[in-house]
């Protein structure tokens, strides 16, 4: 699948200042020459500090990393763990895969619709829910995640799952405690 930057963007970005001494950092790991290694983690920092990946970003990455624009573009666009759109305070992603499928993941994202009002690829009106599709490679158990909070369920525990989906829906957008066999 092919993936694109927001259509609507912020007018810049700017690493806070603690940020952008810990990218400084990171940078030194690498050897003499060898930045550019540093781009998916700068890249992560980029997503923690903002919530998304946006083109203002990419092109600050770019340039602290001495890179091109479209390298740093490549990376950001073929990893699935970062979001080149806003997405909610509390996002979930729910592998949908075949395997997934065969083992009842679409049961999840019914309940994942039940509970935050989002169909796959939508963010609530509130802003407080995204509900993504992601391919993992898991073929035993049905994949969830919630802020990058990685579970895997037996795929007959979908009651964990509501229950979990609950209280992310009425508690701070925080990561709740671990329910279930996760």
């Amino acid at each position: 699948m092919l993936r694109r930057v927001h259509p609507i963007q912020p007018n810049g970005f700017k690493f806070s200042t603690t940020n952008m001494k810990w990218a400084k950092e990171e940078i030194k790991k690498y050897p003499s020459g060898r930045k550019a290694s540093a781009v998916i983690p700068i890249l992560w920092k980029v997503q923690e500090q903002e919530g998304w990946v946006s083109r203002p970003a990419i092109d600050c990455v770019a340039k602290i990393l001495e890179m091109s624009f479209i390298r740093v573009m490549e990376v950001a666009s073929f990893y699935s763990m970062f979001n080149l759109s806003p997405v909610g305070k509390n996002f979930i992603q729910i592998c949908r895969t075949t395997p997934c499928w065969l083992r009842g993941s679409n049961k999840l994202v019914k309940i994942a619709k039940e509970v935050t009002g989002c169909d796959i690829g939508e963010t609530s009106e509130d802003k407080i829910f995204t509900v993504l599709s992601k391919n993992y490679t898991r073929i035993t158990k049905i994949w969830f995640n919630f802020q990058m909070d990685w579970m895997q369920r037996a795929y007959k525990s979908f009651n964990d799952h509501d229950k979990y989906l609950s209280l992310i829906h009425i508690s701070e957008p925080t990561r709740p405690e671990r329910i279930g066999d996760g």
